[in-house]
């Protein structure tokens, strides 16, 4: 068995009354929900064809 990777990402600042209209929005929730899983899947991709 491994660890899991884990990832801290920050997409904002809830103080900042940009980021706060910007997170409100869900269409870009679903945006960066999309890059980031794109993002994450293209790194797996590379990592596994590096390790082959």
């Amino acid at each position: 068995h491994t660890t899991p990777a884990s990832v801290f990402v920050e997409l904002g600042n809830i103080q900042n009354s940009f980021d706060q209209q910007r997170i409100i929005l869900s269409d870009t929730r679903q945006a960066l929900a999309n890059w980031l899983c794109e993002g994450f899947v293209t790194d797996y991709n590379r990592y596994k064809k590096k390790t082959r």
